[in-house]
């Protein structure tokens, strides 16, 4: 059972962590072995931990890599760290590690026994470096590998979101026209007399429309989406199909796909690199995916792997992967280097992401700018043009 417990050191330092014990009273000698008092504790469930982020784990590889290439032992360096890392999911299962670190298992042993914390990537880097004896460079590249997987994160999410941000202010806007400026000058311009223009009729129609019936719009868009939100969780199925109408968007799409086959061969690279055996580099690389759609349509590449064609041959049948790719797959076999072209292939995707994001931006705002310049200009010439008729049959 998994306890969540605090502690105080000989100093009088309070701890928070979580550890695997039989029972409490075990959790209370585990701890008393690390000259640590429990204080109190509680049972909780494996699935309450939190997934580590990738800014986490990269603070975790590069300070235990730097303790590491210091001279310090293992278990010295990993007790430092539980004092030394803030406060998350990742330092709270570190106690855990310590204490399967003492009975005999290894390092990589320790942390895949956490793997929501650590991750399949970290596990098998560091049981390559344990058996290579590079366990201080296979940190220091996991540490580079997490930390492009949060700057590519980030990168993505601002060249997504700005547009999203920016179509929901022109929305409110629009909304708030339709139903409090509207309204205001409806009575001004039925009182013109005439025939109103059909410019006119669907302004105030819509108008009305949003009026009467804007909460109830309003209240079944947020269920629908609620209910979008709820299947994606637990149905993988949903999920997978959704992910798939996304990554076949237009704008949206490609820089989905790239940013997946970016973070796809750079996780690749390191675990070729690292001396993992590629069909398990294989299966890690696309665990790792964020994209469902991708990750299903590479799991097709291990099989044929197996069955004795090339990686690139492997590629070769999936719809997904660029041409380009191919192309540098190919060479790299040819050369022996393909660590270093698929490294390659991640630096260009990334500057594809980029530049791609740059110019959504860049396109976004006047593109928006002329949107809503046509909304006011309709607004206007409906609501101004009954009034200028009426004063032309006055004259």
């Amino acid at each position: 059972m998994r306890y969540r417990y605090l502690a105080m050191t000989i100093e009088g330092k309070r701890l928070h962590g979580e550890m695997h014990t039989e029972s409490q009273a075990q959790l209370q000698t585990e701890l008393a072995f690390q000259a640590l008092t429990l204080l109190r504790a509680r049972p909780v469930r494996a699935s309450r931990r939190k997934e580590a982020g990738w800014r986490a784990r990269a603070d975790f590889c590069f300070h235990l890599a730097q303790l590491l290439a210091a001279g310090i032992p293992l278990l010295e360096a990993l007790e430092l760290l539980v004092e030394a890392l803030p406060a998350g999911s990742l330092t709270d299962a570190l106690p855990d590690v310590l204490m399967r670190i003492r009975r005999g298992a290894s390092f990589s042993a320790a942390l895949q026994s956490n793997p929501r914390c650590f991750g399949a990537l970290m596990v098998c880097g560091v049981q390559a470096g344990e058996t290579s004896g590079r366990l201080v460079e296979v940190l220091q590249d996991l540490k580079d590998s997490f930390l492009w997987r949060d700057d590519m994160g980030r990168r993505t999410r601002k060249a997504l979101y700005y547009p999203a941000f920016a179509g929901a202010v022109m929305l409110v806007a629009t909304v708030f026209l339709l139903t409090s400026v509207v309204p205001q000058v409806r009575e001004f311009v039925t009182d013109a007399g005439g025939t109103l223009p059909w410019s006119t009729s669907v302004l105030l129609a819509v108008s009305d429309g949003l009026v009467r019936f804007g909460i109830w719009v309003a209240l079944g868009l947020s269920g629908l989406a609620a209910m979008v939100l709820f299947t994606m969780r637990y149905s993988s199925v949903f999920a997978l199909q959704l992910d798939r109408t996304l990554l076949h968007l237009p704008v949206v799409g490609l820089i989905l796909r790239h940013a997946a086959l970016s973070q796809y061969a750079r996780h690749l690279a390191m675990l070729y690199d690292a001396g993992v055996p590629l069909l398990q580099a294989l299966d890690i690389a696309c665990q790792t995916l964020s994209r469902p759609g991708l990750a299903v349509a590479f799991k097709q590449v291990r099989p044929r792997v197996e069955a004795g064609a090339t990686l690139s041959q492997a590629f070769a049948s999936l719809d997904m992967v660029p041409p380009l790719l191919m192309a540098m797959l190919r060479t790299g076999e040819a050369t022996g280097r393909l660590g270093e072209t698929l490294r390659q292939a991640a630096r260009y995707y990334q500057r594809e992401v980029e530049d791609r994001a740059q110019r959504v931006q860049t396109l976004i705002e006047p593109i928006l700018t002329l949107v809503l310049g046509g909304l006011l200009a309709w607004i206007m010439l409906a609501v101004l043009g009954p009034v200028f008729d009426n004063l032309g049959r006055m004259r």
